[in-house]
């Protein structure tokens, strides 16, 4: 930073948060307002997000700014299909596919999707996960003593997660924080319903019952239930996502985000 006369911070997901004990958030609440002060602007990517850096006393309010995240939207006339789905380890095309996107870590809560999976009772439904992470092993072993490994997919890092979304019928997060995940904006993008945990960031963008569904972090049971209900309610899924996709459209999209930013950078002092 030696030198620069305007720097701009965006911290994608503040090191806080109600998980970690007052003694580490204060730590890392401090750290943050240290950075704050070589800061120009601190560009926080949800309201979410800009109400617990206010509440933690990272910076003034004057000094943030939110400016979503975006991203590059599904071409024109393109339209949802399974594909792909027979190269998955011989997957069926006549089953329910959910998706789950992210790094196999606490934050993301994988644990949350693959117990509720055991508790649906369909037996056409599979989970695809997406992502590695340091949980990876245990969660395997999770999933052999439910006996559920022959509902539950394991796919690793997918280059271009957008190709396996097609193939799914729902897309869920359970993650624990957020600031505002892609992976929930892409699948919106593609069409795919959401379910996700109630949380900072996610209300951002997950309206319950308008854009998505929302239900109480660590709360499987209730999650089984939702799924269940939403893959027998194609009425409801077309309304979802009908609904994402327009707010994906206005105000999600990633020409929206580079104009911000644009703006915020030739406005610079």
């Amino acid at each position: 930073m030696t030198g620069c006369k305007i720097i701009y911070y965006t911290p994608h997901s503040f090191s806080f948060n109600i998980f970690n004990s007052k003694l580490k958030n204060a730590f890392y609440a401090f750290v943050e307002k240290i950075m704050a002060l070589f800061t120009t602007k601190v560009i926080c990517v949800s309201v979410g997000e800009f109400h617990l850096a206010l509440q933690m006393k990272v910076s003034d309010e004057k000094k943030m700014v939110v400016i979503p995240n975006g991203v590059e939207l599904k071409k024109e006339g393109m339209t949802r299909e399974k594909k792909n789905l027979p190269e998955i380890k011989g997957i069926a095309y006549s089953k329910k596919v959910i998706g789950f996107v992210g790094r196999l870590s606490i934050q993301k809560n994988p644990e949350m999707i693959i117990r509720a999976i055991e508790k649906i009772k369909m037996d056409d439904v599979l989970l695809l996960i997406m992502g590695t992470g340091p949980l990876e092993k245990s969660l395997i072993e999770l999933v052999n003593l439910l006996g559920v490994s022959d509902r539950i997919f394991f796919l690793g890092e997918i280059p271009n997660v957008r190709e396996i979304l097609g193939s799914c019928n729902i897309f869920v997060s359970t993650s624990l924080w957020e600031s505002m995940p892609y992976a929930i904006l892409e699948a919106m993008d593609e069409e795919i319903p959401v379910i996700a945990t109630e949380i900072s960031g996610v209300t951002d963008i997950v309206k319950n019952n308008i854009t998505g569904i929302l239900v109480p972090p660590n709360d499987y049971e209730k999650l089984a239930s939702v799924i269940e209900e939403l893959l027998l309610d194609s009425d409801k899924q077309e309304k979802l996502t009908q609904n994402a996709k327009k707010i994906i459209n206005q105000e999600y999209n990633i020409e929206n985000m580079i104009e911000k930013l644009k703006h915020l950078y030739l406005s610079a002092p």
